[in-house]
């Protein structure tokens, strides 16, 4: 059963990861704003391949009815969440990676549309911000417990062997991973049914 006072307290006991792992994501951010503005077109080409996916990704989910577009959504961010937690055991590189690319990539859309003088505060208020206030913090704390196994797996917990050090970790997580499913439904719940229809608002 899941426990809300349990999973408190687990973050609290993680704030510095969970800083951290906001701290690389929303400085990710601003630098793939400032250096979309600079140097548009470089960065455009640099990050097609990531573009062609998300391209191919809202095709499919489009395509589809709601439920299905939902699952789809759904199953992906939950699997990348897992991918930068337990890959965070390869030195902690796969969630800084994931961080730095994915706050670069959302910097970069927002400079191109203000490019194309679309105000980057409504997309992010209208396109982001309804889904990504549930989405964006299951992804930080999922990368910010990477992090911390990366980490711990080279510099045991004081007082704690390795293996201690990981079993502990991966309590932690068990006891938090509930409620990054739940946000994650949530957010694709409203990402493919209220969103859309706010971003409409944008081409008004």
């Amino acid at each position: 059963m899941f426990d809300l006072k349990k999973f408190l307290l687990i973050l609290k006991n993680n704030n510095f990861w969970i800083k951290l792992s906001a701290l690389i994501f929303f400085g990710s951010f601003f630098l793939g704003y400032i250096g979309a503005a600079q140097n548009l077109g470089f960065i455009q080409e640099f990050s097609a391949p990531y573009f062609d996916f998300l391209e191919d990704l809202a095709e499919e989910v489009v395509d589809s009815s709601p439920l299905r577009g939902i699952f789809l959504l759904f199953l992906n961010n939950f699997l990348a969440s897992l991918r930068v937690l337990f890959l965070g055991i390869i030195l902690g590189i796969a969630p800084f990676l994931s961080l730095l690319v994915n706050g670069s990539i959302l910097g970069i859309v927002t400079a191109i549309l203000a490019e194309q003088n679309i105000n980057p505060v409504f997309f992010l208020s209208l396109g982001i911000l309804p889904h990504g206030i549930l989405e964006i913090p299951a992804f930080l704390i999922s990368a910010a417990f990477g992090l911390k196994l990366g980490y711990h797996l080279i510099y045991p917990i004081e007082g704690k062997n390795r293996r201690k050090s990981i079993s502990y970790i991966l309590n932690e997580v068990l006891n938090i991973f509930f409620f990054i499913f739940i946000l994650l439904v949530l957010a694709a719940i409203i990402e493919i049914l209220i969103t859309p229809f706010l971003i409409s608002i944008l081409f008004i």
